[in-house]
């Protein structure tokens, strides 16, 4: 039997290394975004729980059979102590599988088994300290069975037992995939009971247990790739809904009046129409276009935005576009977005004339693309942290840093606005495309 010992000890070491290395690699992973934090943090209950429990189970394969007091208290408390363990998964998993129904909070009558099962196993643990009918040491402090050793994990079937029947009770509110995983959280420690009664000399409740982080740590996977998906699906939606307001009824129809009014000049006002189509052509491309465009593209879209917009105000928008550094890409309607708004509601109280600049620099790690107004300015903090903020610009930031890892840095004051799209340079010309 010594070769199936040393096996259980490598498997135990083994798995409890696993663990110990999984739930680092969770906790860094869970502090990325709120979507990890929240799902995986019943994994890494999980697994910091399974640590102890192997390592004490290898601990006892090792000591069996040694003398001393020591050794005899370690055996105990070590044997003690797995069930306790085990106790405590339990707890854990019936309150995840709670969670997967959709219940908010633990109910009454959960709390109330799970309080009753603690305090029968304490109630056992006595009665075995008593009697040793559960297991026992020896003199030489090797570990004999008894043979009611099936009542130390009375506690834990009834647990079980109870989860399944909640489990039946919240069967309707389940999609087929989550009815799976919390039935394998019931099914599978109850074998692993079992096999421990059966074959008390072989971890198969730690094996089982490491099952379960498996398993668990595929299905927090599924849903944290559920949740990305579906939250890159309503920015997606969102992104449309933006840009479909960029068509701006009313910004058109001005646009055609101020065409009309071109006095007498043919050459003029083909210029105007050839602008007027521009811009419509490149809101329209950016309804289909969920990725990046050429600087050059954008460059030449703020150009008929622009045209149409010194139509309008008939000499009183200045703006010089001066941009000589154009070897990358950015998101559709970037530039558009922060020229647009200031001039909208950069100069819309001011009575003299508005000037836009729109320049570009080249930094050691940086294209930098930057638009400045002499306008009356903005609170920047709340506008870009308010839910109900300025829409284009809180859409320019989140899209410059998804597709492209750059940032939106905006500086406001009383007498102007400054704001600055950073593009990183080693993704400057392949930006990631959604």
């Amino acid at each position: 039997m010594q070769w199936s010992v040393n096996i259980g000890i490598l498997i135990e070491d083994f798995g409890a290394m696993l663990c110990v290395i999984g739930t680092v690699c969770l906790l860094i992973y869970s502090r990325q975004d709120e979507v990890r934090t929240k799902y995986y943090k019943d994994l890494i209950r999980l697994l910091a729980l399974a640590v102890p429990a192997l390592l004490l189970d290898a601990l006892m394969m090792i000591i069996d059979g040694r003398p001393g007091i020591g050794i005899r208290i370690m055996l105990q408390v070590s044997q003690y102590g797995i069930c306790m363990i085990n106790m405590l998964l339990q707890n854990l998993l019936l309150r995840h599988i709670v969670h997967e129904s959709g219940e908010r909070r633990i109910h009454t009558a959960d709390r109330l088994i799970i309080r009753l099962s603690y305090l029968a196993y304490l109630v056992i643990v006595v009665f075995n300290a008593i009697t040793g009918s559960c297991f026992a040491l020896d003199v030489q402090n090797v570990y004999h069975t008894g043979q009611l050793l099936y009542i130390l994990y009375i506690p834990c079937i009834v647990l079980q037992v109870w989860m399944g029947i909640r489990l039946i009770q919240w069967q309707k509110e389940m999609d087929i995939t989550t009815s799976c995983f919390c039935w394998s959280y019931v099914v599978l420690p109850v074998l692993g009971v079992l096999f421990k009664i059966v074959l008390p000399g072989y971890p198969c409740l730690q094996i089982i247990i490491m099952l379960i982080a498996v398993i668990l740590f595929f299905r927090v996977q599924h849903q944290v790739a559920d949740v990305m998906y579906r939250q890159a699906l309503e920015l997606q939606q969102q992104e449309q809904r933006t840009l479909l307001a960029q068509l701006q009824p009313h910004f058109m129809y001005n646009a055609l009046l101020a065409i009309m009014g071109i006095p007498g000049n043919p050459d003029e006002t083909i210029e105007a129409i050839s602008s007027f189509a521009k811009y419509l052509r490149g809101n329209l491309n950016s309804l289909t276009n969920s990725g990046t465009i050429p600087a050059r593209q954008e460059l030449d879209h703020v150009n008929a935005y622009v045209r149409l917009e010194q139509l309008r105000y008939e000499g009183k928008l200045d703006v010089h576009i001066h941009v000589t550094e154009t070897d990358f890409e950015l998101p559709p309607l970037t530039l558009q977005m922060l020229v647009e708004n200031s001039i909208r509601h950069g100069f819309q109280d001011m009575k003299e004339p508005g000037r836009v600049m729109v320049s570009s620099r080249l930094l050691e790690d940086w294209y930098m693309i930057t638009v400045e107004d002499n306008g009356c300015g903005f609170d920047v903090d709340s506008v870009m942290k308010a839910p109900e903020g300025h829409v284009g610009l809180q859409s320019v930031r989140r899209r410059v840093e998804e597709l492209c890892g750059g940032r939106l840095v905006i500086t406001s004051n009383p007498g102007g606005t400054r704001a600055s799209v950073m593009i990183p340079r080693n993704k400057g010309k392949v930006c990631e495309t959604r």
